[in-house]
């Protein structure tokens, strides 16, 4: 019975029902977003629901007839994972599977939230208490890190609250409760500066460390010979496929352009304007999926980027190198020419973290590299030269509004203006 189908003929319009672990339906012909819709035991089960389809659409009906079998929180998970496997990569679909494994396990009245009938959770009389509830249950999660329980990091968190907000935010959309009980939910309150975080990761000595030493590290762990890293741990196994040669050029690109990770996974051969001395940033791969979408922000469209000949003429060597060099090829492709996946970038940062001295000298702890951290360095290298031209920087940047720029990198150059500022002020009544 496995992939058998049944078709029902709406004029043009077909309903096509798949058997998989259960019954389930292709609706979309009928306007309803969903590929697999429903889950059903038994074939009779499904075959009437297909049937209330065809008439509430020859009726003009509401379609989603279906959402009333959902009676638990834990059952419109089973459906809300199907939902999500068809668009998301595995990696981020495991992460959020996990994440909402967790939801249904926080308790309000001693109750699991899994076994709550999910429209409760949307009246307007609980939306408090499951707030409260998911907020105490963020701040009391404790995580096994080498072996012993510690509190979860802010970043944890962060991820928990955005998969679980999404999680209601697809139950509104089938009208399984009528608002988002979380949806304004705050973090619980946490020591955290990124900023500060960051600051030391754009100074030229970390920069320059960074394309020489770091780049490296990466190689010794890429040739299986991974560098001595000073802790007493053995060194971890990476999973690196990228070769040495192509992150450097990976690394040189994002540093001189500011590109997002997912523009630079899109890159493709044609973007690059040879003649020009530009690259044309067109599209980029929609989050959480392999699929190619136009760049988030309409600055960020179509915009074009100057790089230097010296940059070019490596992207030349590459292009020659490459087994992907045709004109709609991507410039920075797996070996089966399709564009890398994300966690190759969190693969390609270990081994260099890993071999990282710097430490942040507020803090003491060590810089924790970040792939995103280049785009950065291209964002405080900018703007040391242009000043608080916060227009021409947000153009470069992609941003939709030059405010949104100076919200995200203003420090870089507020606090050196502002103390001179102060000294300036202070000279003019201060005698000597």
């Amino acid at each position: 019975m496995k992939n058998q189908k049944l078709v029902l003929n709406l004029s043009i319009y077909e309903l096509f029902l798949v058997r998989g672990t259960k019954w389930t339906i292709n609706a979309t012909k009928v306007g309803i977003s969903n590929v697999k819709y429903g889950r059903f035991d038994t074939y009779e089960e499904a075959v009437i629901e297909m049937q209330k389809l065809c008439a509430a659409y020859n009726g003009n009906e509401p379609l989603i007839i279906a959402a009333a079998k959902v009676k638990t929180t834990e059952q419109f998970f089973e459906d809300h994972k199907t939902y999500q496997q068809k668009e998301q990569v595995t990696a981020y679909y495991k992460e959020k599977q996990h994440c909402l494994e967790l939801l249904m396990k926080v308790k309000i009245d001693g109750l699991p939230m899994g076994k709550m009938p999910i429209e409760r959770l949307g009246r307007k009389g609980e939306r408090d208490v499951v707030r409260q509830a998911i907020r105490l249950a963020l701040e009391n999660e404790q995580i096994k890190i080498n072996g012993t329980l510690q509190p979860s990091s802010y970043a944890t968190k962060e991820k928990r609250r955005k998969h679980w907000v999404k999680f209601f935010a697809h139950a509104v959309e089938r009208q399984l409760i009528d608002s988002n009980p979380i949806l304004k939910l705050e973090l619980p309150e946490e020591q955290y500066d990124e900023d500060n975080d960051r600051a030391p990761k754009v100074q030229p000595a970390f920069i320059e460390w960074l394309q020489t030493d770091g780049l490296q590290a990466y190689a010794d762990a890429y040739k299986g010979e991974p560098a001595q890293f000073n802790h007493n741990n053995p060194p971890p196994e990476y999973d690196l496929r990228i070769p040495p040669y192509v992150l450097h050029v990976m690394m040189v690109c994002a540093l001189a352009t500011g590109m997002r990770e997912g523009e630079l996974r899109a890159l493709k051969w044609s973007s690059i304007l040879w003649d020009k001395r530009q690259i044309k940033l067109k599209i980029a791969i929609a989050a959480s999926t392999q699929n190619l979408k136009k760049i988030k922000t309409k600055a960020g469209q179509n915009r074009k980027l100057p790089v230097s000949d010296k940059i070019l003429q490596l992207l030349r060597k590459w292009k020659a190198k490459s087994a992907f060099s045709d004109i709609d090829d991507f410039v920075f492709p797996c070996a089966k020419g399709t564009p890398l996946r994300k966690n190759e970038f969190s693969n390609i940062c270990k081994p260099i973290r890993d071999a990282c001295s710097f430490t942040n000298q507020e803090t003491g702890t060590q810089l924790h590299f970040m792939w995103g951290d280049l785009r950065h360095v291209y964002a405080s290298n900018l703007i040391k030269r242009l000043g608080a031209n916060w227009p021409e920087v947000a153009k470069h940047m992609g941003h939709t509004n030059a405010s949104f720029t100076k919200k995200q990198y203003g420090h870089y150059i507020e606090s050196e203006e502002q103390d001179d500022e102060i000294r300036d002020i202070v000279d003019e009544y201060v005698r000597i």
